[in-house]
């Protein structure tokens, strides 16, 4: 299914997010020659995911046995991002990490409402994400999605103040923190394994110019609806 964003194509694709044939129709819609050369080698040897810069895996929350189902091992120049709660936190990191991905660093948002809900565990309900790449040492541009560093602490903030505002009636991924984070992580051509009905990640690579291609086992009637953000 091709969609129009307001900067980009973007597509979807209806199947299972862990078999290789939903991943073979993502990759097709591809141009193999704006590939490099690496890419287009990798591509060619039938690593047909080689072809997208930037992984998302974010399976539904009772399905943690997913993490390990679809996460592959990494090609070259390749970067994973996963997102996950406590609860999936070993999970999704073990994952990862046993497929040869090499963990970079951790994004936490929605740590004001888990200190909340979990005074005496502060960390117990947030939200977060860990970023990974196929090799040990990268070098990130964390000015590029609007986050500094805190020299006191040595903690990451946000320079700016970014509403906790998803598509999904606040219940998914903060729209912004999408577009801070894929800014940070940079890439041209993301995948989104499991891109569910709001198509965060594909508003949310729009509006940095970056394209997108969506793998869900379910079709949407909310696909036809999507607002795009500027």
């Amino acid at each position: 299914m091709l969609i129009q964003g307001l900067n980009k194509q973007h597509h979807v694709i209806v199947g299972d997010s862990t078999s290789a044939d939903a991943i073979d129709l993502a990759s097709s819609t591809i141009n193999a020659r704006s590939l490099s050369a690496a890419k287009r080698r990798a591509y060619q040897r039938g690593d047909n995911e080689s072809v997208f810069d930037v992984i998302i895996i974010d399976p539904p929350y009772n399905l943690p046995d997913l993490y390990s189902l679809s996460i592959n091992p990494p090609s070259v120049g390749q970067r994973l991002i996963v997102f996950y709660d406590p609860p999936r936190c070993g999970a999704a990191i073990h994952a990862a990490m046993l497929a040869g991905w090499c963990h970079q660093f951790e994004f936490v948002w929605d740590l004001r409402a888990s200190i909340r809900a979990y005074p005496n565990e502060p960390l117990r309900g947030h939200k977060a994400c860990s970023v990974f790449s196929a090799e040990p040492r990268m070098k990130w541009d964390l000015s590029a999605g609007r986050i500094a560093r805190d020299g006191r602490r040595g903690f990451l903030k946000s320079v700016e103040s970014i509403a906790n505002q998803s598509l999904d009636s606040g219940h998914g991924k903060p729209l912004e923190w999408l577009r801070a984070i894929y800014g940070v992580v940079r890439g041209d051509r993301y995948i989104d394994k499991f891109v569910g009905p709001f198509l965060s990640s594909l508003v949310a690579c729009d509006a940095n110019g970056q394209s997108c291609a969506g793998v869900d086992v379910n079709h949407y009637d909310s696909w036809d609806s999507i607002t795009w953000e500027k």
